[in-house]
């Protein structure tokens, strides 16, 4: 092989090759710049008692022996007697040449050889057992066999030859034949090289190599032969990017060596907790079903160009009501950019599913799939791990941008696709709110990410976490589409199609036979929906014909034609909400956990430890049951099921929803309560549900962070007149000497506690759901205006805040300082976007104009 290498080393211009007789004519009179050994394997099978390795490295002089004994002489001056040829060099020359007898040498060499391969403008392979014959007029049995010699030829089961083969680019090597005429380059016979060896086009044409299988890439390599048996070891180091030192142990240990080597960055892996069942091909997921063919087709498209292209929107939030098939979408995405290598992680959240029903493990799952599925970014991975060996531990934000963000940052867009899809479904069931507003605000900083991009999938409920933080990101980061406005005409084409295929495929042995019933029906002749109620009725007449009665009527609600089959949706949530308040009624009571001390913070109670104490069925039920009973349209009276149920239950149910985390939710449901009856016609339920109001609103910080407090300081700080204080009044007995309160409720509505400093602005969002404030504390705090939960706290003036408001849109908040800042804050990612210094005194005014144009947005006054 000739090597013209791009590399330092160069040749005097009255260098000349000398030829020896032995060497084909033909060949000599080829076109090729330099000539090396003729031998077939090349240059690298070296006859048993040869010392020499192959070398790429510049030299003056000095040549190899070839199977045949020829040598190739290279020196200055002119040929040597017998020669027949002389060349002029004026290209860097490559031999195939290392002294053994120096262990430096051949460290060094071995060691870089790939990457100097890697340099090398041009590699010529002679392949002395491939001849280009052409067949006689005289012997009709004898053609042009090159071909089969070709693939039959001994350069391809070398070791070395491996890295000659794949280092350079695609154009650069080329292939001659015995007579030394040209075969072709590695991309014109790249199909026979993929036959013969096994080795893909894609490799061939110069994708990464780590891109490919650790034990695929050591397939290439089974059918290779050295001369010394550790030698098809150290071949191997380039293919892997491995350097390690050379001990001449044997092939065994060597390749022990170089598998300690490569999985050393897995190693580290192997430190952070991983959610089995977060991924979307976990082994608890894989008879969960993909989108149907043909069905969902104009949304996947939507979704894939989103993905595919130059999208400045670097998320995709699908949000759909349960059932709408939010979870088989993300699948069907997840399974698609998997096969294209393009996945990054998924992360498929579940309540009460254990590991994937918190955040715990939320972005350790993240980096471990992201160092499996995408090999090059395995070694920044491990390097955070051993920097930070507790980084398990560490919050989220350092989480995120220690094993993902930063690791991404050094990701070499060359060596790897342009993007990467990592995919979050069901968000709205990780079991803190907290920790899912946190996780939508550090997803938004992949926008940083500019050599390669990150494109987040994300489905969830429209639930109130999740849909005001999304309405604080930007639209122009974020692309929305909501299941429930699909065209019904598509929607009734999905569902027909799959629970066409269900019941077919259920059938078994009488699969034809349904098939046959579902043709009947005449999809042309009738409207879509009438087509759709066709199909449910002859699927549940045959289920209901042979006992079946677990077949999903839900599908169907309000939208059967054959009353037999119908179902009240309003009667159906009246159900849910009686079977909610049942279920509570039997499940809930006082310290669920059995924690005993009052003092007990959520923090000390594990998650496992909730699922044990809290059912999945409860944990709905304490939820959604408000909800239900909105959709059902009953009418609440006094001494009725609600007003009892609150009546013995409301403290256990305030004391679960604390436990968990969704204390803003019972808040909101207790706002939904009050909304929802007339206190004329309900005058003792009304009062208790308005009490109620105060009273959780008074206490959420302390429910938050203590539930069992409810029964203690809660009630005994409660006002004298509180109607929750005196129908719970069994105050622990511990408490003797109870504080003189007031009769009632005073006209403060919340108390907004966080602040260091004392307060010096304070203004409402232009929709009243956000509070903004700016201390002398120099930071700026948002608060959730009903419930008065603390969303946000923004950072960076290094003086006392003195002017704060939002931005028409509500989803920006400017500030002004006491040493002449102006910042403009991103509400849900705390970012601050800009920062003004244009004041020599302190900002007294600061304002948006009426269309939230930035340029035009800033009106400051200085003292």
């Amino acid at each position: 092989m000739i090597l013209l290498s791009r590399r330092r080393y160069s040749l005097d211009p009255d260098l000349r090759i000398s030829i020896d007789d032995s060497v084909p004519r033909a060949l000599r009179r080829s076109n090729i710049p330099l000539i090396l050994s003729y031998f077939s394997s090349l240059a690298t099978a070296f006859t048993a008692a040869s010392s020499s390795t192959p070398k790429c490295s510049s030299s003056s002089s000095g040549g190899f022996v070839g199977a045949g004994g020829s040598r190739v002489r290279l020196g200055p001056g002119r040929a040597s007697r017998g020669s027949r040829a002389t060349r002029e060099v004026r290209h860097s020359v490559d031999t195939c040449y290392i002294d053994k007898s120096s262990s430096a040498e051949l460290q060094e060499e071995i060691n870089s050889m790939f990457r100097r391969y890697q340099n090398t403008a041009k590699c010529y392979v002679y392949l002395s057992d491939v001849s280009m014959r052409k067949r006689k007029a005289s012997d009709r049995f004898s053609e042009c066999t090159w071909e089969s010699a070709f693939r039959s030829s001994r350069w391809f089961t070398r070791g070395w030859t491996l890295q000659e083969l794949l280092a350079p680019g695609p154009d650069s090597v080329e292939f001659f034949s015995q007579e030394g005429d040209r075969l072709g380059d590695k991309r014109t016979l790249e199909r026979y090289i993929y036959e013969i060896t096994g080795i893909p086009i894609t490799a061939l044409r110069g994708t990464p190599l780590s891109q490919f299988d650790v034990d695929n890439r050591f397939l290439w390599a089974e059918n290779r032969h050295t001369t010394r048996e550790e030698d098809k070891v150290y071949s191997l180091f380039g293919i892997f990017d491995i350097q390690i030192p050379l001990y001449g142990e044997g092939r065994d240990k060597a390749f022990q060596r170089l598998r300690e080597e490569i999985d050393k960055p897995l190693k580290g892996l192997d430190r952070l907790p991983f959610a089995a069942d977060a991924p979307f091909n976990s082994y608890s997921k894989q008879h969960l079903p993909t989108c149907f063919p043909d069905t969902r087709v104009d949304l996947l498209q939507q979704i894939y160009s989103w993905a595919d292209e130059q999208d400045e929107r670097g998320i995709f939030w699908l949000n759909g009501l349960a059932g709408t098939g939010k979870s088989t979408i993300a699948r069907t995405i997840a399974r698609r950019y998997f096969d294209q290598k393009r996945l990054g992680a998924s992360f498929f959240f579940s309540r009460g599913g254990g590991d994937v029903s918190h955040a715990s493990k939320f972005f350790t799952s993240f980096a471990v799939q992201l160092a499996r599925n995408v090999p090059q970014i395995q070694r920044f991975i491990s390097d955070a791990i051993i920097e930070q060996n507790d980084i398990a531990k560490q919050s989220l934000r350092d989480q995120w941008r220690q094993l993902v963000l930063r690791p991404l940052l050094r990701l070499d867009s060359s060596s790897s696709p342009s993007s990467y899809v990592l995919i979050v479904d069901a968000l709205d069931e990780c079991d803190s709110e907290d920790d899912i507003r946190m996780i939508l605000q550090l997803l938004t900083e992949a926008r940083t990410l500019k050599r390669v991009r990150l494109r987040v999938f994300l489905t969830s409920r429209p639930e109130i976490p999740v849909r005001h933080s999304m309405y604080r990101i930007p639209q122009a980061e974020h692309q929305d589409f909501v299941l429930q406005s699909i065209p019904l005409a598509i929607v009734n084409h999905d569902i027909s199609a799959a629970t066409a295929c269900r019941f077919i495929h259920d059938g078994r042995e009488f699969a034809e036979r349904r098939l046959s019933l579902i043709l009947q029906s005449d999809a042309s002749a009738t409207a879509p929906e009438r087509h759709l109620d066709e199909i449910y009725t002859t699927v549940l007449k045959i289920f209901i014909r042979h006992g079946y009665d677990t077949f999903e009527r839900e599908c169907i609600l309000s939208r059967c034609y054959n009353q037999s089959f119908w179902v009240d949706d309003r009667l159906a949530h009246r159900t849910l909400a009686d079977n909610c308040i049942r279920l509570m009624s039997d499940s809930l009571k006082q310290d669920i956990f059995r924690q005993e001390a009052p003092g007990t913070f959520v923090a000390a109670v594990g998650s496992s430890r909730r699922e044990q104490f809290v059912s999945p069925e409860a944990r709905y039920a304490c939820l959604y049951w408000v909800q239900h009973l909105h959709k059902s349209d009953s009418q609440l009276y006094d001494n009725g099921q609600v007003h009892q149920f609150l009546q013995v239950h409301l403290l256990h149910w305030l004391e679960v929803l604390g436990w968990i985390g969704k204390t803003s939710e019972g808040i909101y449901a207790i706002l939904s309560l009050e909304a929802k009856i007339l206190a004329s016609k309900s005058p003792n339920l009304y009062a208790f549900i308005h009490d109620a109001k105060r009273f959780a609103l008074y206490n959420r910080s302390v429910t938050e962070q203590a539930p069992l407090q409810l029964y203690c300081s809660a009630l005994v700080f409660a006002p004298e007149n509180s109607i929750v204080r005196r129908q719970f009044k069994d105050i622990p007995l511990w408490i003797q000497r109870k504080p003189k309160m007031q009769a009632d409720w005073s006209a403060t509505l919340q108390t907004l506690e966080g602040h260091l400093n004392c307060v010096r602005t304070v203004a409402f969002s232009p929709d009243g759901k956000q509070v903004v404030s700016g201390s002398v504390d120099k930071t700026i705090r948002l608060w959730d205006a009903a419930t008065g939960a603390a969303l946000q706290t923004l950072e960076g003036h290094s003086g006392s805040v003195r002017l704060v408001t939002f931005s028409p849109d509500s989803k920006q908040v400017m500030s002004g300082s006491d040493n002449g800042i102006v910042r403009l804050w991103n509400v849900v990612t705390g970012a601050a976007l800009r920062t003004l210094e244009v004041h020599l005194g302190s900002v007294t005014s600061v304002a948006f104009s009426p269309d939230g144009n930035i340029t035009r947005t800033l009106f400051t006054v200085n003292n």
